[in-house]
């Protein structure tokens, strides 16, 4: 199944305290099961880590929280705005994301 956010696509925030000019950053991690992406640069949360094996040191670290996914829309090339996206089958089989407004098909990894 082809998903509608995929890692690595560029994104704007529609809702939350994230939606200003700034609010747009690219997907770094999804969670599906709890319906959250995780944007580079935004929503950032202090975290106060121990040190362990893997991570020598402890203190406060910044990190990306997850924001909802139905606050986020994927910004379309040709429009330069974030768009609602629709799924189109191709003639030859292949699913592929389109936007909503302009019909632009939008790159999907394996499939671009």
């Amino acid at each position: 199944m082809l998903a509608r956010i995929r890692r690595g696509d560029t994104v704007e925030v529609r809702k939350g305290k994230e939606r200003s000019d700034h609010g747009r950053g690219e997907v770094i991690r999804i969670d599906p099961k709890r319906g959250l992406v995780f944007v580079a640069k935004l929503r950032l949360v202090k975290r106060h880590t121990r040190p362990s094996q893997k991570q020598r040191t402890g203190g406060i670290v910044e990190r990306e929280a997850g924001i909802p996914v139905a606050n986020v829309l994927l910004v379309c090339p040709k429009c330069a705005r974030g768009r609602r996206t629709h799924i189109k089958t191709l003639d030859d089989g292949r699913k592929v994301r389109s936007c909503a407004s302009c019909g632009e098909h939008l790159a999907t990894k394996g499939n671009e």
